[in-house]
Order: structure tokens, then sequence, then C-alpha cells
């Protein structure tokens, strides 16, 4: 996760965009937003939505965050990541800071 991919997933949490808009939104180079883009649809956190038509009559397609809430943590030398997300129960992802080692698991809200 980096600057881009946050930017983008917050850009879209409220409505779909398109590819171009998030890059003309935060000066994302278009070919990293493309390639940022496809990261996010691949680990499921950015769904297309659909596609629309130009008014020059292309076709483009329009993503939307799938990611509802997301908290960081650290608690007793581990990183806790609690993440929602539209299509699955909450997780806690927890990375213990002095082994490595990476805990995933779902929780009730």
């Amino acid at each position: 996760m980096d600057q881009y991919n946050l930017k983008i997933l917050s850009s879209t949490s409220r409505k779909a965009l398109s590819v171009r808009d998030m890059a003309f939104l935060y000066f994302i180079p278009l070919a990293t937003c493309y390639r940022k883009v496809r990261e996010l649809e691949e680990t499921g956190l950015l769904k297309c939505e659909g596609k629309l038509l130009s008014s020059d009559g292309k076709r483009y397609k329009v993503y939307k965050s799938q990611v509802s809430e997301l908290n960081v943590s650290y608690r007793n030398r581990a990183v806790v990541i609690n993440l929602v997300l539209d299509w699955e129960e909450p997780i806690n992802v927890t990375i213990d800071m002095d082994t490595g080692k990476v805990r995933r698991d779902t929780y009730k809200r």
C-alpha cells in the first residue's frame, strides 16, 4: 500500500471514477494509475462498476472502492489492521513486529 493506492481508494469510496479522472485529480502519472488500479482490482479492494460512453464514442471503465472501513493501530509490539470490505466478513490482520508472523482473523462488528 502506497500513497497512490490510498488516493485511488479514497477517491473512489463515494462514487465510481475512471482511471483518467483519478490520475487527473491526484496528479498520478497515467501509466502508474492504470497499474495501481489493476493491482487493487486483483486484490479485491477495487471493483469495476461498469463501462460508460464518452462524448467521442469511446467506452471506458469506472471503478469503485470495496473498502468501507480501514483502521491501523499499534498494540503490544504488533501492527493491527482492521479491514471491512463490501464483499466479505470484517478481518483483523495482525503483524507481530518481533517475529514477523502474520495472523488473519475474521471478527463480528
